[in-house]
């Protein structure tokens, strides 16, 4: 992870490995006063797909990757500071979670909430993901239970050392995607976020 000040220079480097993600597929991240925070996809590589259509231009790299049924994506949380070296237990380098199965590109913003030790990440995961879809495909059909997206908070307490536990809420049934927000709010509790959505409320 890089850090930069506002005049362009390196401010701070960190490196850390993510355990068992050799192949992993992490599109974006968020950041807190004290945390780092990935989401890894739940996806594999298609080696024979890689070796007998990418490599003679019958695919896209894309297409090579495929979002597993059933598999959890993992919500991983790397200390920032000092602060969050602490709540680590034993040998960890990071705090991980579980998650239902889906599939994450854009986040929106994370922050923690000091009173409670809570952190809490908004995001717009997708419910599937296939990279050989096209527009042929898409009917209202496929929106209203198919490979839509909401905006979502998942709220976990790094603070409990051996807590597992994720809530997972939507804020807005709303179909939507490219959150954007005002950039001085990064890692605070925002108040407001702008997002492409869809004209009809259709969840």
């Amino acid at each position: 992870f890089y850090e930069w000040n506002e005049d362009g220079t390196e401010k701070k480097r960190v490196d850390f490995d993510v355990p068992n993600a050799t192949f992993g597929f992490f599109h974006d991240m968020l950041v807190t006063e004290n945390w780092y925070c990935l989401f890894q996809n739940p996806t594999s590589l298609d080696f024979q797909k890689l070796m007998t259509e990418y490599m003679f231009a019958k695919c896209a790299l894309a297409e090579t990757i495929a979002m597993q049924d059933g598999k959890r994506p993992i919500l991983w949380m790397f200390p920032r500071t000092e602060k969050a070296k602490k709540m680590l237990s034993g040998d960890e380098v990071a705090k991980s979670y579980e998650l239902k199965n889906q599939f994450f590109f854009h986040h929106v913003n994370a922050f923690e909430r000091e009173e409670t030790g809570e952190v809490c990440l908004d995001s717009i995961p997708w419910k599937f993901m296939d990279f050989s879809m096209n527009l042929d495909m898409v009917t209202p059909a496929f929106w209203q239970d198919g490979s839509r997206t909401e905006y979502t908070r998942f709220t976990v307490n790094p603070s409990k050392k051996d807590s597992k536990q994720v809530k997972q809420e939507s804020l807005s049934d709303r179909c939507c995607e490219f959150p954007c927000m005002n950039p001085t709010m990064v890692g605070k509790e925002h108040k407001y976020v702008y997002t492409g959505g869809s004209v009809v409320k259709d969840g």
